[in-house]
């Protein structure tokens, strides 16, 4: 049973705060920084991109992505390492905005939602963890993945007042961050590796991503002008085959209808893709970004 002391100080949640409180240490981060997400164009990526001008407006402020449940998440193998697809967002004054869930090495694929935010030296502003298993997918009865499906769970961050964007996980708020930014400039969804060498289970986006802006009417709208990006040092294809290594994007050949809004959205596929796969031939094997 709890019980309710006071030492000249105030209970919140079962700890006392306050003259005389005896303060209780957070757990260790798992998460070095050696196995933390880089800024686009400084880690193993693969992903989708658009930019200024490409759907967006002076006040695009607010972008999501759902990305799809998987039965079996696979662990790195690597100690120290991590794998992660996140959503990612570059401020007009260069904040790197970035959400998604990852998986540690070591934790048998029990997957955990994230909220990064870099300053635009590169310097790391904010990070947030979560508990091991909490972006793993729900119970199939339980149709609560943002949605009326269960069918993945939703990413998004957006300027919810001056000053400060709000990021939310399966349309819960987890953080707030104050950051001197109100702008979108440019925005991804990616799939990151920590170590060479390492391969990256294939995962998809049902929706690419999609903004909030005025250019759309005050509406979410997926961008028509993804740009495929990869930045890695292995898409070399090689014996006729791509390596294990060589991650890549495709992109479903179907609209897929994921929400209540009567939309259709293109999903988008991020791993280590050997062509030809199920989704159909890769999509080309020079690093860097091309034409979607």
């Amino acid at each position: 049973m709890l019980r309710k002391l006071l030492f000249g100080g105030i209970l919140v949640s079962g700890l006392l705060l306050g003259s005389g409180a005896l303060a209780v240490a957070a757990p260790p981060d798992p998460c070095s920084s050696s196995c933390k997400p880089k800024a686009p164009g400084l880690g193993l990526q693969a992903g989708v991109t658009s930019v200024s001008g490409a759907g967006f407006s002076t006040l695009t402020n607010r972008a999501e992505t759902q990305i799809a449940h998987e039965g079996v998440i696979t662990a790195p193998s690597l100690a120290g390492s991590s794998c992660c697809y996140s959503l990612v967002g570059i401020t007009e004054n260069g904040y790197v905005l970035r959400m998604g869930y990852i998986v540690l090495a070591g934790e048998n694929g029990l997957a955990r939602y994230f909220v990064q935010v870099l300053a635009p030296n590169g310097s790391e502003h904010y990070w947030l963890l979560s508990r091991a298993g909490a972006a793993n997918p729900p119970p199939a009865c339980s149709a609560c993945s943002g949605d009326t499906t269960v069918l993945g769970y939703p990413f998004s961050f957006g300027l919810t007042r001056s000053g400060t964007w709000t990021f939310w996980f399966d349309w819960i708020a987890k953080a707030q961050v104050k950051i001197p930014a109100s702008t979108l400039t440019q925005v991804y969804f990616l799939g990151e590796v920590s170590q060479a060498g390492m391969a990256l289970d294939a995962r998809k986006a049902l929706t690419t991503y999609r903004v909030w802006s005025s250019a759309v009417g005050g509406d979410w709208a997926e961008p028509t002008t993804a740009t495929v990006y990869r930045s890695n040092t292995s898409c070399d294809e090689i014996a006729g085959g791509a390596q294990a290594t060589d991650y890549d994007v495709q992109r479903s050949s179907q609209d897929v209808q994921v929400r209540d809004d009567n939309k259709t959205y293109k999903s988008t596929l991020v791993g280590s893709l050997l062509p030809p796969d199920s989704a159909g031939a890769s999509v080309g094997t020079t690093c860097g970004p091309f034409a979607w």
